[in-house]
């Protein structure tokens, strides 16, 4: 039995599952597009949303190595 404890929705977070939503995201799709953000943010130690292209650089060359 997994225990699922729920995710506090950001407003970025709202907007993200909106958007995929919109483009009719499967939820197995919009659940490793939300993981892979978790993991960007988490990489980048602040919100995604204050990412520069810069810092997706950084974090796909992280990905490669």
């Amino acid at each position: 039995m997994t225990i699922q404890h729920p995710t506090p929705t950001t407003p970025l977070r709202a907007r993200m599952m909106a958007d995929m939503s919109a483009r009719n995201l499967g939820p197995a799709s919009q659940t490793s597009h939300l993981r892979a953000c978790k993991r960007f943010a988490t990489w980048l130690g602040r919100s995604p949303e204050a990412a520069s292209p810069d810092d997706v650089k950084h974090f796909q060359q992280h990905l490669i190595e």
